[in-house]
């Protein structure tokens, strides 16, 4: 089974946990031929499939990484009754990982997903390349 260390999240909710960290150290190497930033990243077991799933495409870690989201929900004894994922940034991509991977946990949950239960109502920039807290916040206020 995978391997992930749960962290525990705060925010404005009662409880949230990530599985893990995505990305552990990542050191700029320098740039290719083509100009290109090159960097050696590494990344946790999760981050890794999760890396693999949305950068490559690569649909075979989708078990791997709900078996461990669902049994890391199933460890933490809360009682619910659905499943919500965030909407996607970029819906014009044919193939959505984050709705994949709520799907599939739900379904191994035994519990309906509701992909319509939260709406962007503004358009935001990836956070991935935000890094001031404050700045993903203002970013965040009133995007869904």
């Amino acid at each position: 089974m995978t391997q992930f260390k749960p962290r525990k999240i705060e925010g404005p909710w009662t409880a949230g946990y990530v599985l893990d960290l995505h990305t552990i150290s990542s050191v700029h190497i320098g740039s290719d031929e083509f100009g290109h930033e090159r960097w050696d990243t590494k990344r946790s077991e999760i981050g890794e499939l999760l890396y693999r799933l949305k950068y490559r495409g690569d649909k075979s870690v989708l078990s791997e990484l709900t078996n461990a989201a669902a049994s890391f929900i199933r460890s933490w004894k809360i009682n619910f009754s659905v499943i919500v994922p965030v909407p996607p940034t970029k819906i014009y991509r044919t193939f959505q990982p984050v709705l994949a991977l709520a799907s599939e946990i739900a379904s191994q949950l035994n519990v309906p997903m509701l992909k319509s239960a939260i709406r962007k109502t503004k358009q935001i920039p990836e956070l991935k390349n935000v890094y001031d807290v404050a700045e993903r916040k203002r970013l965040l206020s009133n995007a869904f």
